[in-house]
Formats: structure tokens, C-alpha cells, sequence
């Protein structure tokens, strides 16, 4: 870990504000904003890009307080589009100060409400930021998760700004789970297409992780040339943030070289940038290479100082990524100086925030994404060569059957004719019952209907569903040691039992992601009984564990433990996509019911307080207290017994 050069990401929302503009245009965009005659929305976008322009980089507290003053004023309007572009900036803001938790909150508040309006490209916008800040948390299952969808939009829309961004941005997720080979490919796309556009600040980014991904993979001398490029453009366009990234990394790839006294210069250099200009997040970066310059230098008392710093400002921004690393370079001081007591409690931190940080099923989680977005890919091609030869085919019938028809008499012409009208006719019956069929079993009976009838379906806001999420303990070393065959066939055996329950009671199945499965109550159609539904299935599916384990374990085979999870609340539910659509929910709710799960205990169906209100009647439940849960606080949880 240590020397680790840190990655640039590209904050997509920049795809969304206007080109960095003079000086002279400040003031006409304060001017527009303070013009009452205007109209708002004329006012809000104005400042937005006052904004972005002039004070997200530069002064970034500045940058705070304006964001937030834009955020009351669309509120005060009611205007739930301001409401969401006011979240992304500030979000974007607060992330640009380093405080990635609190900025987390911020930009998945403007993905929800971009969700609701039902606009996908500032969905597709909104949805790439959140990804990068689950990036920068290391939750590389999440990022990955908002970064396809992000990309899919982006391709869809045909914005090559927007596809360049998320291809940057999923190169971090390749580089920091070690495919460095992936990470390369997809960056050199996102440098190939920012040149093309002649996008300099764009340009900038992609050149600058591209330099920092070459250094990782050993090709110095070609990395620091970029590094060099990237410095020419930032000061073109005076853009010091990144020029402060460039700077540290040639410090970085100096070192590298065994150029110290070169490193130091450059250390240096980024340092007192990153001071004017109020980055704080860099600062420590580039206090912590200093501190492992000087210890690999044995210069102790040096490097505990900057160790010192790092820690501390590491600490105020409560970053894990920076507070591991911190942790680490002053445990190692700390025990050179044979400060054994202080070590060892470094030691321990830095070993949870670690492990925490990456655990195995992510590098899993990202690997199926990426399958599946592969997938997608090829069968669509697939698909329009397949369609192609169709085509093909049926001209060369028609031409024939002209050819043939021609020779025939009145009778055997409409005979003919008369068959073929009936075939194709049965065909088509047949064709289009199967259809049916088909969009039944993916769709809500429901939601199949109005598309059939309409050729659409809109999503809905539905205020009472009752989610449920299921979880595989030790689904991960269970992967490592069985064959794949085995592994799906015991995951079919489970899923296909858990859709027979759900069926069982009127639940709707969702969908399921790796190992997990997901299925609500209280959808398409609103009904009263959901939340003791989803209950009674959650229950069957426990019991439908049990023996299942029972009876792998009597056979001497591993057997997977279960978690389950639920909470009740709004959601909006609709289709996604165009090719392979999917009915799905989205909405806090959602994120509860995961968190529920999360939180829970193998062998226990764990609900939230919503969902205990609406079934405390019917079940014997146990009350948990306030548990910890991520991303959420603490939230009363209860555990259900049985009917009461």
C-alpha cells in the first residue's frame, strides 16, 4: 500500500454545467441571479453555473454556502428539478472538502428526486456522481452497481462527454480491485474519446488517471510525460486542483525513479498549491507521501511529523480510504520510534478499516456486473444480425413464392393463398400467446396489461409496499470451494423455492442480484394485507432454509445460512430500459429493507419499526433496540417470532 499513487475521478456532474467561461461573464450570471423579473428557473441555473465556474475549486467553503442558499430558494418554490440540481452541486461541493459521508447523503437525495421526475439524463448525471462517491468510500459493490446503470444511460442518449466520465470512473473500480489490465483498457476509451472532443478539462482528468494507472503497472517514463501534458492544459485553463494532482504524482513517480531530492520538490509544490486553494483531501495525500518518503529514508522524527498531520486531518474528514492509510504510515513510525503501546492501537485500526474496506464478495459483485453488462452487449448484436438474416430470408420466400404463384391457375392460387392466410394467421396466435406468456412471467400481471394495451407503462408512486431482502451467509467461501455447476444448481434450488412461496402469497418478486433476492408486497395493485404477507413468506422461506440445511448436512454437503430483511414505507415502481426491461422499485424504502437485512441475524427474519406496526398483531416479535445501521444511523429493529 504504501507509495500508492492517488486515482483522479471525474465528477460527472460536470458534464452538466456550462464550459469554464471569462472572468467578465461572473458578473452577468450574479446579475441574472439577483434579477427578480427573471424567471426562476433562469435565476436558478445561473447560479448554479456562477457556481461551478468560479468557486467549486477555487473556494470551495464559498462554494458551500452558495450551494445551500440555492437549495432554500428552490425549496421555497416548490421546484422539485432546482431542488435537485441544488443537491448536486452541493453534494459535489461538500465532496470537493473531502467529506465524502456527508456529501453521500446530498447527491443520493438528487438521484431520488431525478428518479421521481422521471428525468434520465439528469438521472444518468445524478446517478454517475453517486457512484463515484461510492467509489471514494470503497464501496466498490455500489459504485459499480450506479456506474453500469450510468453507462447504459449515457449509450442510450449517445453523450460521448457522459460515456468518456463513467468509463473513467469505472477504471477506478478496476484499478483499486488490482485488474489493472481492465483498468487500462477502459481509460485509454475515456482518453481516446476526450481527444476527440477537444474537451481540455475533460482531457485533463483522463490524462491524469491514465499517468497514474501506467505508474501502477511500471511504464514511468510514459506516465510522467502525460503528467506534464496535463500541467499544460490546467494552467490554460486554470484549473490548479488539477494541476495540485499532477504535481503530486510526478512527486510520486520521482520517488519511483529513486529521484528524492526531485520528489520532494514536487511534494512540496503540490502541498503549497493545495493550501491557496483550499484542498483539503489533497493536502493530506500529499502530507502522507512525504511522511513515506522520508521514513523509507529513515529520517524517523521527519516523517513522524507529516505521519502526525495526515492522521489528523484524515481524521477530521472521516475518510476510511485516508484514515487507513494515515494509520498505517504512523503505526510504522510510531514502532520505529518504539512507541509500542501507541503502535499497536494503530495497528488494529488500520487492520478494521482494511478489512472493511474490501472484503471479497465486492470483487465478486463487480465481476458479475460486469458479465452482465457484457452480456447485454453481445446479445444485442445477437440480435440485429439474427434480425438481418430474418430479413434476408424472408425476401428471398417472397421473391420465390411471386416466382411460383405466377404459374398458377385461379383455384391453386386461392387455395394457396387460403393456407397460407391460415398458417400464418395460427402462427401468429401462437407467437403472440407465447408473448404473453413471456411478459407474464417478468412483469406484474398488471403492469404486462397496460403495456400490451399502450405500447408503455408508467411508473408510479405507491405510498405503502413492504420490502424484503434475503442474503446467503457464507455465500463467498461456499463459491471458492464448490464447482460452479453445483454452486448455481444449490442457488436454483433455493431461488426457485422462494418464488414458490412469494407466489404463495401474492408477493411480487423483484429481482435477484448475485446471491441475493429481493420481493415486495403491496404491488402493482395497493391491497391492506402486505406487510403480514411478505412476513408469513419471509417465515416459510426461514423454514424452507432450514430443512434445506438439514437435509445437505444428513448428505455430509455445505449448506448456505440465510439473513433476511424488512421494512415497509413508499417507493416509486416502473420499468426500466428498453431491451430486456425489468419492473423495479427504487426509493429509500428500498435501501432501508437492504440495511434491515444487513443488519440482521442468521436464522431471523429482522424487520424495521414501519413494518412491526403494521403486523404486531399478528406476530410475536422481539424488540432489538436501536441497532447500527450503515449509512442510516440507528434504526429500532425487531426480530419476528411466529403468529402470535
Amino acid at each position: 500500500m504504501m507509495g500508492k499513487p492517488a486515482l483522479v475521478y471525474l465528477l460527472i456532474t460536470t458534464l452538466s454545467y456550462t464550459a469554464l467561461g471569462a472572468l467578465e461573464q461572473r458578473d452577468s450570471l450574479l446579475q441574472r441571479w439577483n434579477d427578480p423579473a427573471l424567471p426562476d428557473t433562469v435565476r436558478i441555473r445561473a447560479y448554479e453555473d456562477l457556481i461551478w465556474d468560479y468557486y467549486l475549486y477555487s473556494s470551495t467553503d464559498t462554494a458551500m454556502v452558495m450551494a445551500q442558499e440555492l437549495l432554500d430558494f428552490a425549496q421555497q418554490r416548490g421546484w422539485a428539478q432546482g431542488e435537485e440540481r441544488a443537491y448536486t452541486v452541493l453534494g459535489t461541493a461538500i465532496d470537493v472538502s473531502g467529506d465524502l459521508r456527508r456529501a453521500e447523503a446530498y447527491l443520493r437525495r438528487a438521484f431520488e428526486i431525478s428518479e421521481l421526475t422521471g428525468n434520465r439524463r439528469r438521472l444518468a448525471v445524478n446517478y454517475g456522481n453517486y457512484g463515484k462517491i461510492m467509489l471514494g468510500l470503497g464501496n466498490y459493490n455500489s459504485a459499480a452497481d450506479y456506474l453500469f446503470k450510468t453507462l447504459r444511460l449515457f449509450e442510450e442518449f449517445e453523450s460521448q462527454p457522459g460515456i468518456s466520465g463513467t468509463l473513467d470512473n469505472l477504471a477506478g473500480v478496476y484499478a483499486e480491485l488490482g485488474d489493472l489490465e481492465r483498468a487500462i483498457e477502459l481509460q485509454e476509451q475515456a482518453v481516446e474519446i476526450q481527444r476527440a472532443l477537444g474537451a481540455s478539462y475533460g482531457l485533463t482528468i483522463a490524462l491524469n488517471n491514465m499517468s497514474s494507472l501506467l505508474y501502477r503497472s511500471g511504464e514511468f517514463d510514459r506516465a510522467i510525460a502525460l503528467l506534464h501534458e496535463v500541467i499544460s492544459i490546467a494552467e490554460g485553463i486554470n484549473q490548479l486542483h488539477i494541476k495540485g494532482y499532477a504535481l503530486h504524482n510526478l512527486g510520486l513517480y520521482h520517488e519511483k525513479k529513486g529521484l528524492l531530492i526531485e520528489a520532494l520538490d514536487y511534494f512540496n509544490q503540490a502541498a503549497d498549491l493545495r493550501d491557496a486553494i483550499g484542498d483539503t483531501r489533497g493536502k493530506v495525500t500529499t502530507t502522507l507521501a512525504t511522511g513515506r518518503l522520508l521514513y523509507a529514508e529513515n529520517q524517523i522524527d521527519k516523517a513522524a511529523r507529516f505521519a502526525r498531520s495526515a492522521f489528523e486531518l484524515a481524521d477530521q474528514l472521516n475518510q476510511p480510504k485516508l484514515q487507513r492509510d494515515a494509520a498505517e504510515l504512523l503505526w510504522q513510525v510510531e514502532r520505529a520510534q518504539r512507541q509500542f503501546d501507541q503502535s499497536l492501537a494503530l495497528y488494529e485500526r488500520f487492520i478494521s478499516l482494511r478489512d472493511s474496506l474490501l472484503r471479497d464478495e465486492n470483487q465478486k459483485a463487480i465481476l458479475q456486473q460486469q458479465f452482465q453488462y457484457d452480456y447485454d452487449k453481445r446479445e444485442a448484436l445477437l440480435v440485429a444480425e439474427q434480425e438481418k438474416r430474418d430479413a434476408l430470408a424472408a425476401e428471398e420466400m417472397r421473391r420465390r413464392n411471386l416466382q411460383r404463384n405466377a404459374s398458377l391457375g385461379g383455384f391453386g392460387l386461392m387455395l394457396l393463398l387460403a393456407m397460407v392466410f391460415f398458417t400464418q394467421r395460427r402462427r401468429i396466435a401462437k407467437e403472440k400467446e407465447r408473448s404473453e406468456h413471456l411478459l407474464l412471467n417478468i412483469l406484474p400481471a398488471e403492469t404486462a396489461e397496460e403495456l400490451m394495451a399502450t405500447g408503455s407503462s408508467k411508473a408510479r408512486h405507491i405510498d405503502q409496499v413492504t420490502v424484503l431482502f434475503t442474503d446467503f451467509k457464507g455465500f463467498t467461501a461456499l463459491s471458492e470451494q464448490l464447482p460452479p455447476e453445483e454452486l448455481v444448481a444449490m442457488i436454483n434450488e433455493c431461488f426457485s423455492a422462494f418464488d414458490r412461496i412469494t407466489e404463495k402469497y401474492g408477493i411480487e418478486k423483484i429481482k435477484t442480484i448475485g446471491d441475493a433476492y429481493m420481493a415486495a408486497g403491496g404491488l402493482p395493485s395497493p391491497n391492506q394485507t402486505h406487510a403480514t404477507d411478505v412476513v408469513r413468506a419471509a417465515l416459510d422461506i426461514q423454514r424452507f432454509m432450514t430443512g434445506f440445511k438439514s437435509h445437505r448436512q444428513a448428505e455430509n454437503l455445505p449448506a448456505f445460512e440465510i439473513r433476511i430483511g424488512i421494512h415497509t414505507g413508499p417507493v416509486v415502481a416502473g420499468i426500466v430500459g428498453i431491451k430486456k426491461f425489468q419492473y423495479d422499485i427504487w426509493g429509500d424504502t428500498v435501501n432501508t429493507a437492504a440495511r434491515m437485512e444487513s443488519s440482521g441475524e442468521v436464522g431471523q427474519v429482522n424487520i424495521s419499526e414501519a413494518t412491526y406496526a403494521q403486523v404486531k398483531d399478528t406476530f410475536s416479535c422481539t424488540f432489538r433496540g436501536e441497532v447500527e445501521a450503515k449509512g442510516k444511523g440507528k434504526l429500532g429493529m425487531y426480530f419476528v417470532n411466529e403468529l402470535m
